[in-house]
């Protein structure tokens, strides 16, 4: 409980935007980055001088947050900085998989390194019933079915540029949630069922969403589905999964209006979440050594994790159930049709 306690009401976060040097010879993409923790992130990375994608459903949409971005920037007063970076739309529908693939062509076709991608867009507590472009629950399809078939199309971007960067500088962020752990199934662990039978209730697909997030992280920092063990080579890319806290943004919109109004007290401003998700993708204490990390707000390490959560994590012979490397299994298969 005393984790969850400090998730909710955090210290102050140590790492931000003042934290940054000169970003100019850095690329980043952002999933949903056209409002909430998304654009904070990208406002930050685009005052330090780096090249930042702006991911939105619609190029217009991007194209929009890019115009507001750039009439509300300036460089960090506090960085080496002397202009701004690059922002760019990435117009991408992680609901629907056919869309994943042309917006990484598209990519790949500009630009010759990736350094971090922030797997951050998302949906919560959306209608029971909601189905994706490809008949998937909308959540689970969303929140990690998209992301995971976008990491896997931009891993060798991803790889060929920590060849060539400073060790762990090269990550892949995943988006979890604290609700893994304030409401978790009563075994910690996600029900694989659930995959092909999606409960009614969108608070149970939602946690399942978040768990599985946090399963790829693992599960990507193993080497999985490209190397099958857990790799601590410097060359490759870091994976970490985060709780960026909880937050005043369109996350909560379909949750019921009760609830809305209940929770704000307990809400910040997303550029908080923002600050986790800066920690998580840039500062140097995410070492090699911390390959599969939890972060938590606004940018520590949770080495706290319950064990009934840790069991879905670890393999059998590690002394657990190997649910994570279940799910990885389940989502390339499901994703395989649209590499």
């Amino acid at each position: 409980m005393g984790n969850q306690w400090s998730q909710m009401f955090p210290p102050t976060a140590q790492f931000t935007e003042n934290n940054l040097r000169d970003l100019h010879d850095k690329v980043y993409i952002i999933t949903g980055a056209t409002s909430g923790i998304g654009f904070e992130l990208a406002s930050m990375l685009y005052q330090a001088g780096a090249t930042v994608y702006i991911g939105g459903r619609t190029t217009a949409s991007a194209t929009a947050a890019i115009s507001r971005i750039g009439s509300t920037s300036s460089p960090s007063s506090s960085s080496t900085t002397t202009s701004a970076g690059v922002l760019k739309p990435f117009a991408i529908d992680l609901s629907d998989l056919t869309t994943i693939k042309p917006a990484v062509q598209e990519f790949i076709s500009a630009e010759s390194r990736l350094d971090v991608l922030f797997n951050n867009a998302g949906v919560s507590l959306i209608p029971p019933g909601s189905k994706s472009a490809q008949g998937f629950e909308l959540t689970m399809a969303t929140n990690c079915l998209g992301p995971y078939l976008l990491t896997k199309l931009l891993y060798p971007w991803l790889t060929t540029t920590a060849t060539e960067s400073l060790a762990a500088s090269v990550r892949v962020v995943w988006t979890s949630s604290l609700y893994v752990e304030q409401s978790p199934p009563a075994d910690g662990l996600l029900n694989l069922q659930h995959l092909e039978d999606p409960p009614s209730d969108p608070a149970v697909t939602y946690v399942n969403s978040k768990l599985g997030n946090w399963y790829l992280a693992c599960e990507f920092a193993r080497g999985i589905p490209f190397l099958w063990e857990w790799s601590t080579d410097e060359r490759l890319p870091l994976h970490v999964a985060l709780n960026p806290g909880n937050l005043r943004t369109s996350l909560l919109r379909h949750a019921p209006f009760i609830l809305r109004i209940l929770v704000q007290p307990l809400l910040y401003a997303a550029r908080q979440g923002a600050y986790t998700a800066l920690f998580a993708g840039l500062s140097e204490e995410v070492t090699v050594e911390r390959n599969g990390s939890y972060i938590i707000p606004w940018g520590r390490f949770h080495d706290h994790l319950p064990e009934k959560m840790l069991r879905g994590v670890k393999r059998e012979d590690e002394g657990g159930v190997g649910r994570a490397q279940e799910f990885v299994q389940w989502c390339e298969k499901m994703t395989e049709p649209y590499c």
